[in-house]
């Protein structure tokens, strides 16, 4: 499964514009990993106390976030891999929505 290799050039909007998301995907990702880690040995491993804890749980909403937070953010990483039609759309809708995320929170 490949990708058409893109231009330097062609890459520029995406780069610009995913700089942010990358940065801060490091970190989530890392977590997420960790998370998983330990989720994968608590369930090989139950009695470890720590596994336990740091495992991922369904039922907790700061573990449902930390998944959506992974995959939003491996979606706005893997935004350089469109074609430019599909990326110019992406484009708009993360604009609209920190749009409308500004809006709720502006005083005007």
């Amino acid at each position: 499964f490949f990708f058409k290799q893109k231009t330097a050039y062609e890459m520029l909007r995406s780069l610009v514009g995913s700089e942010m998301c990358i940065r801060d995907s490091f970190k989530i990702l890392g977590k997420f990993a960790k998370r998983v880690a330990a989720t994968l040995k608590n369930e090989t491993n139950p009695d470890d106390e720590l596994a336990k804890e740091l495992a991922i749980q369904p039922s907790r909403e700061s573990d449902q976030n930390l998944v959506l937070s992974t995959v939003i953010h491996g979606c706005d990483i893997g935004v350089a891999n469109f074609s430019y039609p599909l990326f110019f759309k992406w484009a708009v809708l993360v604009n609209q929505e920190f749009n409308e995320q500004v809006a709720l929170i502006s005083p005007n």
